[in-house]
């Protein structure tokens, strides 16, 4: 199927021209950081000015034009891709209210860590409960050793739940070595099972999450006094930092794409066995070998810029803070948890009820941190708001190559100014940020 729609892809004149306009604007925009008289496009993130108060608490807001978001949202559900932006002004403007009652000068306010934290943790709570009955029937069935048939699964359930099991035990063991306490490792255990849940049903119905980092144990922890916890707890939470950052490389999402791959393909989920094994084993060996190396190379404080950086800075600035200063418990933040639980619960319920209802419980999981994407988000949900509205499901057939053509064009675009910048040793364009 899949084969025989590739031809037809490529001669679509539609995917030419979406394929063309970001490779046109990236090209330019490229050259334009070379020689600054050729014209520049801004499809980047661009910050919004100041206003006077108290739109002023705006400040920080970015509007952007990124090709491939706009083809990406395009095949999001028009509900989920409009809850996405809405909610990240609605987390935006609370800023704005804060300031006009006075509010803002509590500190965190409008605790949007908080309200994420309430938000994902209750999103894969209502996961767990609509999938309840598989979860019953395969774990009695393993306890009672009845027979099942998972010939298409990636491995045997029985398979599965050991290498769980395993992991469990080897995570509890590196933390208690790092000192940690029981209830802690359990906590940061139980949410990076649930966030992973969750980022995988998002990635599934919303194409990507861009920024998820709120259910880790720096913000976690950060509910309680810290006096309730040990020197080793924090260690630990500053320890897990780093697979834990923004997860946009979270490895249950990645194999559920691979997966659907492979269903396209007309594969047997159990021929990528071997290559996920061995890519698993090759990128926890590369990975850490490529930091270490040109962060030696190039100096980790020199010119070693980015992730692995900031990562570390925020990992250990914020053990620091901890292990010096601490955090008293406040009840402001546990009742933003609290509320952002109750108005998750309250649309999911709404919106499994109501077909007309536009706000996805979705979006206000993944929304708010769309500080570069909403924009793209809000103009792919118009779009295709329009264009299903007056042409129908046939028009969103005939115009899908497009979008796909923005895609591609982009990361085209991307990539060749990957290999370009540094071949030439020249400061190379980024299609995004």
């Amino acid at each position: 199927m899949l084969g025989a729609d590739v031809p037809r892809f490529f001669s679509s004149r539609l995917m030419w021209i979406g394929l063309l306009i970001p490779v046109v604007l990236g090209t330019l925009n490229g050259l334009h950081q070379l020689y600054p008289a050729i014209p520049y496009f801004q499809t980047r993130s661009r910050l919004l000015p100041r206003l006077n108060p108290p739109w002023h608490r705006l400040y920080g807001t970015y509007i952007s034009f990124y090709p491939f978001q706009i083809g990406l949202a395009y095949f999001v559900p028009v509900d989920v891709s409009f809850s996405c932006w809405f909610f990240y002004l609605f987390v935006r403007l609370q800023n704005v209210l804060g300031e006009y009652f006075g509010l803002s000068h509590m500190a965190g306010f409008p605790y949007l860590n908080e309200q994420c934290i309430g938000a994902w943790t209750t999103y894969a709570i209502l996961l767990l409960y609509v999938t309840r009955g598989h979860w019953k029937r395969l774990i009695t069935g393993i306890v009672r050793g009845e027979a099942f048939d998972d010939s298409e699964e990636l491995l045997p359930y029985r398979w599965a739940l050991a290498g769980c099991a395993i992991g469990v035990l080897a995570l509890l063991s590196f933390w208690r070595v790092v000192g940690m306490t029981l209830l802690p490792s359990l906590v940061a255990l139980a949410a990076y099972y649930l966030l992973a849940l969750a980022i995988t049903r998002v990635r599934a119905e919303a194409a990507s999450q861009h920024t998820v980092w709120d259910l880790e144990p720096r913000y976690l922890f950060g509910l309680v006094s810290s006096r309730l916890l040990t020197r080793g707890d924090m260690v630990g939470g500053a320890l897990m930092h780093w697979y834990w950052r923004l997860n946009r490389s979270h490895q249950m999402p990645t194999q559920l794409e691979s997966l659907k791959l492979a269903d396209v393909l007309s594969l047997q989920a159990r021929d990528l066995r071997k290559p996920l094994l061995l890519a698993t084993v090759a990128s926890a060996i590369a990975a850490p070998w490529a930091y270490l190396h040109v962060a030696y190379r190039e100096g980790a404080t020199a010119k070693c810029i980015g992730f692995a950086r900031w990562t570390g800075l925020e990992a250990f600035g914020w053990l620091q803070s901890m292990l010096t200063v601490g955090t008293a418990f406040d009840w402001h933040r546990l009742a933003a948890v609290i509320a952002a639980s109750a108005l998750t619960l309250g649309l999911w319920g709404l919106q499994t009820r109501s077909s007309w209802l536009f706000l996805h419980p979705l979006g206000y999981c993944a929304g708010p941190w769309l500080v570069w994407s909403w924009f793209p988000f809000c103009i792919a949900w118009f779009l295709k708001t329009v264009i299903l509205r007056y042409g129908g499901q046939p028009a969103y057939r005939r115009l899908t190559p497009f979008f796909l053509g923005l895609i591609l064009g982009d990361y085209l675009t991307g990539a060749v100014w990957a290999i370009v910048g540094p071949a030439l040793q020249i400061q190379g364009y980024q299609v995004f940020h």
